[in-house]
């Protein structure tokens, strides 16, 4: 499980720090189009770029960053990832049911009525069950 969680901290770091990246070149891009337009800069012919391919070059060169500052803790996870990999097989896409139904079992035999003597109202709705709490007083 720590693994996973590096992985994902990792992964939203990158994609925070690409977004960042992108709008302020976007921002560098429009000010420095404002000076052609008042006259300051000489005019060029605005360079015309990839938005999908630069995106993903900055997420690249935004994971290297990231990888290459927090690689001393992070590289032992992925190798306890990798090896758990190995070793397992992946989870059957059936198992997602069998969870789901043991969990409702659960949570109607010890939860649900407890709930519902504290205000809990239960509703059902085109998507499914909704659980609510009716009798909330400011």
């Amino acid at each position: 499980m720590v693994w996973s969680i590096a992985l994902l901290s990792i992964c939203e770091v990158t994609k925070e720090d690409a977004a960042s990246s992108s709008k302020r070149a976007e921002r560098q891009a429009e000010r420095k189009r404002e000076k052609e337009r008042d006259g300051d800069i000489l005019a060029v012919a605005p360079k015309e770029e990839n938005n999908a391919a630069s995106f993903e070059n900055q997420n690249e060169t935004s994971f290297a960053k990231l990888w290459k500052l927090h690689s001393k803790w992070a590289a032992a996870p992925l190798e306890d990832a990798v090896a758990f990999a190995r070793e397992n097989e992946p989870r059957s896409i059936d198992s997602k049911d069998d969870q789901e139904e043991e969990i409702a079992k659960i949570f109607y035999g010890s939860l649900w009525d407890s709930l519902k003597g504290r205000g809990w109202k239960e509703e059902e709705l085109e998507d499914g069950k909704v659980y609510r709490f009716e009798n909330y007083q400011v």
